[in-house]
């Protein structure tokens, strides 16, 4: 009987040290690391083609933009010269993101700190990125994080969760995803 209380308590201790790890490293990128999330009004081709301008035209102007009202300029500025009528929305604030992977790096699900743009009803497709620090690509990009990408994105993390990013996919934030599955389902 002591056995089984003995391996109860150390799997709840074990279960414990896994959470507070999880929630130290999901923490550490909400805190450090800004998505950029834009979803067009449709999956019409047109939809499609303006939101890619209108990442190309937040990207260029990022530098200068200062909230999410900026942001929302530069999406319906860029919406009227290609002959749209329809609106922009821009947010910033958490939301939930799926993993993202690039060649080398892989950044897990979970909440992040975000701007995300909708266009029109939203209801299209949608394209997501690293705003900041700034590892977003373009289609003509091979999906590397350059070595000024990841020393930023280096001394915007600590040490532990920067590692776990560039981890194989089945190993690194198992535990993080896992977690954040367990505390989704619990929030109803």
């Amino acid at each position: 009987m002591n056995k089984i209380i003995y391996a109860f308590a150390a799997s709840m201790i074990i279960c414990a040290a896994m959470n507070a790890y999880s929630n130290s490293a999901q923490r550490d990128l909400s805190e450090n690391v800004t998505r950029l999330h834009i979803i067009a009004n449709s999956d019409s081709e047109a939809d499609q083609t303006v939101k890619i301008k209108v990442r190309d035209a937040i990207l260029n102007s990022a530098d200068e933009c200062s909230d999410a009202e900026d942001f929302r300029k530069t999406a319906e500025r860029t919406l009227r010269e290609n002959g749209f009528t329809y609106a922009a929305k821009a947010y910033s604030g958490n939301f939930y993101f799926p993993e993202k992977t690039y060649k080398d790096m892989t950044f897990p699900s979970g909440e992040y700190s975000s701007l995300r743009v909708v266009l029109g009803e939203g209801k299209g497709k949608n394209w997501w990125c690293v705003l900041n620090p700034p590892l977003c690509f373009t289609e003509d990009a091979d999906g590397m994080i350059s070595s000024e990408g990841k020393k930023m994105l280096r001394d915007s993390l600590d040490d532990e969760t920067y590692g776990l990013l560039s981890q194989k996919p089945e190993i690194r934030f198992k535990i993080v995803e896992i977690f954040n599955g367990l505390r989704d389902k619990t929030r109803g």
